[in-house]
């Protein structure tokens, strides 16, 4: 079932790299299969709206800029729907040199 949690969850990680791009791809293809079934239309927006951030980057040497776009997605849903801190999307600083993502604060 679609929830804004799970996306979340997996895009946060993705950021912290604790997940690889491949292993974040893979989910959110199995996760966005029979999304259109779902009643939470948010996180079936949310999904629709990853998917299409990894379709427009899937040529991209680097995925500094396709880091960027994700978290922006889902810092709209942070707040609305308290699914997480969004104080930790704003300290999300981006290493372009080592195409990594970090943490600061």
């Amino acid at each position: 079932m679609a929830n804004l949690h799970e996306i979340f969850d997996h895009v946060m990680n993705l950021l912290a790299n604790e997940i690889s791009l491949d292993d974040f791809e893979d989910w959110s293809a199995e996760y966005s299969l029979n999304i259109h079934q779902q009643a939470n239309k948010d996180a079936r927006n949310l999904a629709y709206q990853i998917r299409g951030i990894l379709n427009a980057h899937e040529d991209d040497d680097s995925d500094v800029v396709l880091r960027g776009e994700l978290a922006q997605a889902i810092f709209p849903f942070l707040e609305e729907h308290q699914v997480g801190d969004s104080s930790a999307l704003p300290s999300m600083q981006f290493n372009v040199e080592e195409n990594q993502s970090a943490f600061v604060g």
